[in-house]
């Protein structure tokens, strides 16, 4: 009998992207999906249960306190396993940004979890940030590595996927996921099976809005985040917290000068196709009627390329290149050349080979990092 897998999320004002990480999980396999909400003003609740998810409990809080959602989220999971009548049960934490992907040869998380022996009881993941390079940044109700394709390793790792055995302990899921408390278990991992994609940039204007609500001062002179800004401050000696660098730092995350690290970067990821719950047909309808020609074919070309699909990424920076001009038409047709050498056609070496001489550095190191890979 397969092993049953849960999953519970806390979330606060992630309407944009709450859908697609719920559909995310049932696309790869999880039976339920758990959300507990800490007070969104949002229409958060209503997108996750649209989407499946099951609205277990909200909470309150004045302040981002990241102990009273691990308290939150640990209570809730022993209520669930206290109820339900399964002797063996998988648990992913998550936070509304996170999208868990799997490595080979799995195909998904169901898959995965089969192929477990029983002493596996928790899976240790890596944690890699996605960054807004292109148009569109994100676009709700589908998966948002279709368009942040470049990704970074954070160096950060989690425990945030447990199996709960009726008649043992508790495991308590500690801060942020980074920590566990398996109250004398020893519980064996599973490594490198799984990836945690991280996407807390999306739109510039959700992005900004939310940012901004977690900052503010209000009324009586606090703000949401104090409590945070109070802990890194004490625990990670930084003169305030992450979310307030993130707003500070929002001008140089959208910037149009982004586009160049995408269009430049070694390796583009895609999205399985496990993954998927909408029809790529879809997708590209969408975002072709949402963006402008140029932006559309500059999309298209670098997500086939991501998935390997090189003709058809060739017919779009054909279309690209005819609309571009400068500096962006040359970095166009670089990628243009490295299709055509992954195809193994070198009609276009020379036109590398001259790029070599660029004063451009980015063109540059572009042409030579084409070649070396390809030579």
């Amino acid at each position: 009998m397969h092993s049953k897998i849960f999953s519970i999320i806390c979330a606060w004002n992630e309407s944009d992207i709450i859908y697609a990480t719920v559909k995310n999980l049932f696309a790869q396999g999880i039976d339920r999906v758990y959300l507990i909400d800490n007070n969104s003003t949002d229409d958060t609740i209503a997108q996750a249960v649209s989407a499946g998810a099951i609205h277990y409990h909200s909470f309150k809080t004045k302040f981002f306190n990241e102990e009273a959602k691990v308290r939150v989220l640990n209570s809730s999971v022993m209520a669930i396993n206290r109820d339900h009548g399964y002797q063996k049960v998988w648990w992913m934490y998550l936070d509304a940004d996170e999208f868990p992907v799997i490595s080979y040869p799995y195909t998904s998380i169901r898959g995965m979890v089969n192929s477990f022996n029983s002493e596996i009881r928790c899976v240790n993941s890596s944690f890699i940030d996605h960054f807004p390079t292109h148009l569109p940044y994100y676009m709700s109700g589908f998966h948002p590595l279709e368009f942040q394709c470049v990704g970074v390793s954070s160096g950060i790792r989690k425990t945030q996927f447990f199996r709960y055995d009726k008649k043992q302990p508790h495991i308590i899921s500690l801060g942020g996921f980074h920590k566990y408390n398996d109250q004398g278990q020893s519980l064996v991992a599973a490594q490198d099976a799984l990836s945690v994609h991280h996407f807390n940039f999306r739109q510039k204007y959700s992005a900004k809005q939310r940012l901004t609500a977690l900052t503010r001062k209000q009324s009586d002179g606090t703000s949401r985040i104090d409590w945070m800004d109070n802990y890194e401050k004490r625990e990670l000696n930084r003169p305030y917290s992450m979310y307030r660098m993130r707003l500070a730092n929002l001008k140089n995350v959208y910037s149009p000068e982004n586009l160049d690290r995408l269009l430049t970067a070694d390796t583009l990821l895609s999205l399985p196709d496990s993954c998927r719950w909408y029809d790529l047909k879809l997708l590209h309808f969408v975002v072709k009627d949402f963006l402008d020609p140029l932006p559309y074919c500059i999309w298209s070309a670098l997500h086939s390329i991501a998935r390997m699909e090189y003709s058809h990424a060739i017919c779009s920076l054909n279309e690209a290149i005819h609309l571009a001009g400068g500096r962006l038409q040359m970095l166009l047709a670089l990628r243009l050349a490295e299709c055509f050498l992954r195809l193994g056609d070198r009609a276009m070496v020379p036109t590398v080979t001259a790029c070599i001489k660029s004063n451009d550095p980015v063109i540059k190191r572009f042409a030579i990092s084409i070649l070396r890979k390809l030579s």
